[in-house]
C-alpha cells in the first residue's frame, strides 16, 4: 500500500463516515454544522485510487485543533492506514503551532491514541448508544 493524504471536500467525506461511524444510524449523523467553514480542513486518505479514509480538522481561536469523523475503511484497519492518517494530523497540527489537538474518541479506541501519546480526560459520555472520551495531545 502507498496510501497519499490530500485535501478533500466534506462532502467526500460522508460514505465513508457512514459506512464507518454511523452504519444503522441517521444521515444527519455523519454530516456537522462546521463542515462548511472555510477554517474546516477535509483529508482523505487514499490507496492509488481507492478513497480509504477521512478526517476532519476544526481549529479554534484559542490555539486549539479538534479532530472529528476519523473513518477507516474496515478492510484497511489494522494495517497503518489510520496510524499513518493520525500521525499526519500532529505533524500538521504541530506544524500549525497548535497548542493542543483533541477529539472525542470510542471508548474501544482509546489504546490507539495511547500508542500516540494522547491522554484522557476522566469523564465518559454517549453519544447514542456509543461510548466517548475526550483524548488530547498537548504540544
Amino acid at each position: 500500500m502507498t496510501p497519499q493524504i490530500r485535501p478533500i471536500t466534506a462532502q467526500d467525506t460522508y460514505a465513508i463516515r457512514k459506512e464507518i461511524l454511523w452504519p444503522n444510524g441517521p444521515d444527519h449523523m455523519i454530516v456537522i454544522t462546521e463542515d462548511d467553514l472555510s477554517s474546516t480542513q477535509h483529508l482523505g486518505l487514499f490507496d492509488r485510487d481507492n478513497h480509504i479514509g477521512v478526517i476532519s480538522l476544526f481549529t479554534t481561536n484559542d490555539g486549539r485543533m479538534q479532530f472529528r469523523k476519523f473513518a477507516v475503511l474496515n478492510s484497511y484497519q489494522g494495517q497503518g492506514a489510520g496510524s499513518l492518517l493520525l500521525s499526519h494530523i500532529i505533524d500538521l497540527a504541530r506544524a500549525q503551532n497548535v497548542t493542543q489537538l483533541w477529539c472525542n474518541a470510542r471508548i474501544d479506541a482509546a489504546p490507539f491514541y495511547t500508542r500516540f501519546g494522547f491522554s484522557f480526560r476522566p469523564e465518559n459520555f454517549f453519544k447514542s448508544d456509543v461510548e466517548y472520551k475526550i483524548a488530547y495531545l498537548d504540544f
